[in-house]
């Protein structure tokens, strides 16, 4: 059971929207996948349902486990590809999804403010595999190279694959993703660390 974990005590950049087109991702390769819930303000669980109401659920299973003790046992009751969607913030739950978790992905867009959030994150996972990707990368700009030159100046490793900025993506609340918009070829990136299995 490889654990995909998706982190960043910032909030607004991008986890449960990764989270979820990952599955997507996932879903597309015949990759038997479970997308975990652990954030409180339940965002990926809002959306499943949103998604269920209008007809266009998520195939793949969605559980909610916000707790630490409820996320090991989701674990603990799965197989496949895990990916989870963790809160914002120091609580105790991200520690524990981080813990468990054999690649820790660190979404962050390449603008200062969000670059400068992602160190908390950067160290709370030293203990871990972790990659960082940039997401809502608008490539007309010099951000995405000064941010990657900036993090893997220290480094940190960086994915080569980027999420473009698309408004599309932040109109695919209640649906199930069928555009991925960069979230294959991460998946692609992602497993071939061989920290995820092989599929």
């Amino acid at each position: 059971m490889p654990v995909l974990t998706i982190a960043h005590t910032k909030g607004g950049v991008g986890k449960t929207t990764s989270a979820v087109l990952l599955c997507a991702a996932a879903w597309k390769r015949g990759i038997d996948v479970v997308l975990i819930d652990a954030d409180a303000q339940g965002t990926a669980t809002a959306w499943s349902r949103a998604a269920d109401d209008v007809g266009d659920g998520f195939p793949w299973l969605m559980v909610t486990a916000a707790t630490p003790a409820a996320l090991l046992r989701a674990l603990n009751e799965h197989s496949g590809l895990v990916i989870v969607d963790t809160p914002p913030g120091g609580y105790e739950v991200i520690e524990a999804a981080i813990n468990a978790g054999d690649l820790i992905m660190i979404p962050s867009s390449a603008s200062p403010l969000d670059v400068n959030r992602v160190w908390p994150t950067v160290e709370a996972t030293t203990h871990r595999p972790a990659v960082v990707c940039l997401t809502q990368v608008d490539s007309r700009t010099t951000l995405p190279k000064l941010a990657r030159s900036t993090l893997e100046k220290e480094g940190i490793v960086v994915a080569d694959s980027e999420v473009p900025a698309r408004e599309a993506l932040r109109h695919m609340y209640a649906t199930t993703p069928q555009r991925l918009y960069g979230y294959d070829e991460l998946l692609t990136e992602l497993l071939s660390s061989n920290l995820l299995g092989e599929y």
